[in-house]
């Protein structure tokens, strides 16, 4: 049965059938923001139940062989055979949580169904999900103009250089932001369907939220702050889940590079151009699509000119909130770069409200999803005024334009994600290490290196994501000044270690005293300064293959050890609990840092940069992952008790024949 569809702007007749908001008692509610035209609705229907189709054909052409079976390497993509449970996802560092909370329940299903297939059902529902959340916004306009203008969005070089680097939470949230958008742009008037659409958003992490701060501020002042308290509250309850775990783990110490390590690829005005055609990515090298700056900017022209003319068809009361978008998306895209904006944006990214900004072409789809919107107005005006196949031509010039612009990142996303294995001896050291658990350290030292058995690609240091649990690697991303953007105490001394490692010295005994267990050594870069581990007679070689080798500290004292320096009784329950024997003090080898307890005791950080437990009894614990827990269920619980409260009304509303 087909379901019915509610524009964003209610006729006059509704709103009289109600004296308070009912958009709350809308059980279905499309969102659609309604054309100009009149359009029949079956059709339209169909359409959108096509538009799933064209979505995921779209996809499986983008993604092209990165479908087929193994795994995907390519700088911040790495998947696995299973997807770790993000420490942060209980407010453990000592990485920033970047991932969560999307990364907790792809963790879940990936022991289901296996990591790498998640990861990529995941890209191939971004590309479909952006498609068709546009083409639900033009409801109305010819299909034609508006799979076109799902095509521009959905397949934008933008969105699909953000698949290929592996940053698919700030694909998502650019996926999410067309369905988003009719509720963000008035989140006063039901301030359940806005609760429901920020915690969606939400999902995304700090991107998400991002977004949904920068258009609801923008919906609110159209709207002259109608129930702005309600638009509060509900995007506040849905950002609960990673905002608390974000405070958590940045009240341990962590830190970013600011935002001159991230400047949007604008160094001209064809540049300028090609941000309207979704360039401008940071590392050029990576950005998808044609790499002619004339071609783009002349590609980017034509998108401009087909949504100049159908910007007039915009629904009124929205233009203005959408061109207040495209200025803030552009704004900030370019803060980084322009010399007048450069320093001051800087010093806002270095705070730790600004972090979340630090890379400004993340807001990119701001600018963007208007630009296309209209496109696919544009397109519709030109097939009403030309008529015959001249309209027919012009109704279909936001698709042609879509593949002339992606043409070079179709197939495999421009040949970055071609499927590769996991060599045999990781593997083995994985499973070892799950076995056998204890601190792990990863060399060469470095946060990005090129790998070879991955086809040479540069990657962040895939060891941490392969293997999970307590691993200590450089978080240095080599930027220009010296950044450790984890909060670990051991990271330091450890790479104290390996400076002296690199010059022949043994270390064993130093890393036994950190309580590391495991060494992983990489056979990528400089691995080779590192060959005396290898005779190192304080260590042992467990597992060894051509790309890596295993080696276990032959004196690690264990998990946890007395002031004596005899092994304490220590066994794991959950990330952030642990049964722990009572008696004297106790060093719990594991970051240290703030927000442990044994008992009702705070635990310190020792000088090794582990935990440091004052004597006496009771689990080891971590109060601040109930505050992140109580951040889910209060986001979770909320959600359920409005959807309740709409239904019962909605009842309500039938029984008295409303």
């Amino acid at each position: 049965m087909s379901r019915p569809r509610y524009a964003i702007e209610p006729s006059a007749a509704h709103h009289r059938a109600r004296d308070v908001p009912t958009g709350c008692r809308v059980a279905r509610h499309d969102g659609a923001v309604p054309s100009t035209a009149a359009a029949n609705a079956a059709p339209a229907r169909r359409v959108e139940r096509w538009s799933w189709v064209v979505g995921l054909a779209l996809g499986a052409v983008a993604l092209g062989p990165a479908l087929g079976s193994g795994s995907l390497l390519n700088l911040d993509l790495i998947t696995s055979p299973e997807v770790p449970v993000p420490a942060g996802a209980w407010g453990l560092g000592p990485e920033l949580p970047r991932r969560v909370p999307l990364y907790l329940p792809l963790a879940w299903a990936s022991s289901v169904v296996g990591g790498d297939l998640v990861i990529k059902a995941l890209m191939l529902a971004t590309v479909s999900l952006a498609l068709v959340g546009v083409v639900r916004l033009l409801d109305g306009v010819p299909a034609p103009a508006r799979i076109g203008a799902g095509a521009l969005y959905a397949c934008s070089p933008y969105l699909l250089t953000r698949l290929e680097v592996g940053h698919l939470t700030i694909a998502l949230a650019a996926a999410l932001l067309p369905w988003a958008l009719p509720t963000l742009l008035d989140p006063g008037r039901c301030g359940s369907r806005t609760l429901r659409w920020a915690a969606a958003m939400g999902l995304a992490g700090a991107q998400g939220g991002v977004l949904v701060l920068v258009v609801v501020t923008i919906g609110l002042a159209s709207r002259r702050g109608r129930r702005a308290g309600v638009a509060a509250i509900a995007c506040t309850i849905g950002q609960l889940p990673w905002v608390v775990p974000g405070l958590v783990v940045w009240r341990q110490g962590a830190s970013l590079a600011d935002a001159g390590a991230f400047p949007s690829t604008v160094e001209g005005p064809l540049d300028v151009v090609g941000l309207l055609a979704g360039h401008g990515f940071w590392q050029p090298a990576l950005q998808l699509g044609w790499s002619s700056d004339a071609i783009v900017a002349a590609l980017a022209v034509l998108v401009g000119a087909i949504a100049a003319a159908g910007w007039s068809s915009l629904p009124s009361r929205w233009r203005a909130p959408l061109a207040a978008m495209a200025v803030v998306g552009l704004a900030v895209t370019v803060a980084s770069t322009v010399p007048v904006l450069r320093d001051p944006w800087r010093h806002l990214t270095a705070t730790a409200g600004g972090a979340a900004v630090r890379e400004g072409h993340r807001l990119l789809p701001l600018a963007l999803l208007p630009l296309h919107l209209a496109a696919g107005h544009g397109a519709a005006a030109a097939a009403r005024r030309w008529r015959g196949v001249a309209g027919d031509l012009a109704g279909m010039l936001p698709a042609a334009l879509a593949l002339v612009l992606a043409a070079p990142a179709l197939w495999g996303l421009g040949g970055a994600l071609e499927p590769v294995r996991w060599p045999e001896e990781w593997r083995a050291a994985r499973s070892v290490v799950e076995r056998d658990a204890g601190p792990v350290v990863v060399l060469p030292w470095h946060l990005y290196l090129d790998v070879s058995w991955a086809d040479g690609r540069r990657l962040l240091n895939p060891v941490p994501l392969a293997f999970g649990g307590d691993v200590i690697t450089s978080s240095d991303p080599e930027l220009g000044a010296a950044v450790a953007e984890r909060s670990d105490p051991r990271e330091a001394l450890v790479a104290d270690l390996v400076e002296r490692s690199a010059s022949g010295s043994s270390i064993a005994g130093d890393l036994a005293e950190l309580g590391v267990r495991w060494v992983v050594l990489m056979h990528e870069v400089d691995w080779e300064d590192h060959r005396t581990l290898l005779l190192d007679p304080g260590l042992e070689t467990i597992v060894d293959g051509p790309t890596l080798t295993l080696l276990e500290v032959r004196g690690w004292p264990g998990a946890a050890v007395g002031a004596d320096g005899t092994t304490v009784g220590h066994h794991p329950l959950h990330a952030a609990l642990a049964s722990l024997e009572a008696g004297g003090p106790v060093t719990v080898h594991r970051a240290g840092g703030w927000g442990w307890r044994r008992g009702t005791t705070p635990a310190t950080t020792s000088a090794t940069g582990s935990l440091s437990v004052k004597a006496g009894s009771g689990p080891l614990w971590y109060p601040p992952a109930v505050a992140v827990l109580l951040g889910y269920g209060v986001t979770i619980a909320t959600i359920g008790a409005t959807l309740t409260h709409n239904k019962r009304r909605s009842r309500v509303a039938r029984r008295n024949g409303r």
